[in-house]
């Protein structure tokens, strides 16, 4: 194996970690958020439902109050709330990552002198180029607050 391939390869590894790595994180920020979202706007209306009664009843009335009470504390929902935006948030983030993933792929899974995984390996290094020159230096990008 020559030193082309064993830096193909281990580019290959460390980019298909850091987009899963990326996904993950991804995936529990947009589960909190889609949890705690949802939460927030069925709170007011199982609080109008507690608090509207169709009758003058002390027993609806507490009955009522006491499904509030259940639904309030009850993480349940919450829970599959949260996994489904966790699965929406991983998804998003991989479609969003499909070239680097593509290449990891390619560079991880192809065989030991392949000139495949040694394209797939330049293309993780012309696409990390590009990635820090124009998505994180800025370089080329429109200027929102002024300036040339």
């Amino acid at each position: 194996m020559n030193i082309y391939s064993i830096c193909a390869k281990g580019l290959g590894a460390l980019t298909a970690g850091l987009v899963v790595y990326d996904a993950h994180k991804n995936g529990m920020i947009m589960g909190t958020m889609h949890s705690k979202s949802n939460l927030s706007s069925n709170m007011a209306d199982e609080y109008v439902n507690a608090h509207n009664i169709s009758k003058v009843s002390s027993v609806e009335m507490n009955a009522k109050k006491s499904w509030f009470r259940f639904v309030m504390d009850n993480n349940i929902k919450e829970s599959i709330d949260a996994t489904l935006g966790y699965v929406k948030g991983c998804w998003e983030s991989f479609v969003s990552d499909l070239v680097p993933a593509t290449l990891a792929t390619g560079a991880l899974l192809s065989k030991k002198n392949s000139v495949f995984g040694k394209v797939c390996g330049l293309g993780l290094v012309a696409y990390g180029v590009k990635y820090l020159i124009y998505d994180i230096m800025g370089v080329g990008k429109r200027k929102y607050l002024g300036g040339d």
